[in-house]
């Protein structure tokens, strides 16, 4: 029985952190099924966060420090040791969207020589406008973004992104070293059901729905509208500095409301007509549920 790497890649605002929470939660549960989901790199930097249900970015690190090895193929192989046949080797990370964009088959081919038989990737998308709303307040909140949700309407590209790396999937897919299949889901959707998504693509047994939540079921709120207006004051004048006093504002009070903030017309109008394009090609790419819902369609 082959092996497998399977690849949670987000993107940002898609519920990463709960799922990942979950993971390391149950990751000796995951082993005991033949999947593998290592909370510890080779130099020992170790997971933590995740296991005491608080924000984390997964545990894509370890998957960073295997390809900047010497020899990446080597490391990788060497982690997939410790995967049983017909078992999974699994990393979660938002960033890897990104990361592997302009290198997906160059990956592909280092998967392929490790010794596994198949990459299987999760990708959660987002309806445009709902997810440019959320990131919105992640980067006023974590990040020192200081400006108005018309002034990031303007900027947000992270659209192109995921069509560069539903184009290298596709190709990939068509022709590779190894099959590559794509799983993708839309948050905008799907929200409420993230856990039995993952379960399905790696797929766990019926009974993993039983297994233990994450301490904390909020795992990185968004900016209340109170605090929104705070942290913009506080950006603006200490810049990416006030991202600490965001986290530790949400940590404090994780009962808190979520922030809705609000686009002029002509805001929405503009973000409606640059992405129109691209989220064209990007629903050409994806299942039928996944598809997403252009801005000048969101109510």
């Amino acid at each position: 029985m082959a092996k497998h790497l399977a690849l949670h890649v987000g993107h940002g605002k898609t519920g990463s952190s709960y799922l990942q929470a979950w993971l390391a939660g149950n990751a000796e549960r995951l082993a005991a099924g033949g999947i593998i989901y290592p909370l510890e790199a080779p130099s020992g930097q170790r997971e933590r966060q995740a296991q005491l249900g608080l924000f984390s970015m997964g545990n894509g690190f370890v998957l960073q420090e295997l390809e900047k090895a010497a020899d990446p193929v080597e490391a990788l192989a060497e982690l997939a040791q410790m995967v049983p046949e017909g078992g999974s080797l699994l990393f979660s990370d938002e960033r890897l969207m990104k990361r592997l964009v302009g290198r997906l088959g160059a990956f592909a081919e280092q998967t392929a020589a490790a010794g596994f038989a198949q990459l299987a990737i999760l990708l959660f998308v987002r309806d445009p406008l709902d997810q440019a709303r959320s990131l919105y307040l992640e980067m006023v909140k974590a990040h020192g973004y200081g400006g108005s949700l018309n002034d990031w309407l303007e900027i947000n590209n992270l659209h192109e992104h995921v069509l560069a790396f539903l184009q290298e999937q596709a190709a990939l897919a068509a022709c590779g070293p190894i099959p590559c299949r794509l799983t993708a889901a839309n948050y905008s959707r799907c929200s409420r059901d993230l856990l039995p998504v993952l379960r399905h693509w790696l797929p766990l047994p019926l009974a993993s729905a039983t297994w233990p939540l994450p301490p904390r079921q909020r795992v990185n709120r968004s900016l209340s509208a109170r605090e929104l207006a705070l942290m913009r004051m506080l950006n603006r004048q200490l810049g990416a500095r006030g991202g600490g006093i965001g986290r530790a504002l949400v940590r404090l009070r994780p009962r808190a409301g979520t922030a809705q903030p609000e686009a002029t017309p002509a805001a929405l109008a503009a973000f409606s007509e640059r992405l129109g394009q691209p989220v064209a090609a990007i629903n050409q790419l994806l299942p039928a549920e996944a598809q997403l819902l252009p801005p000048s369609h969101a109510r």
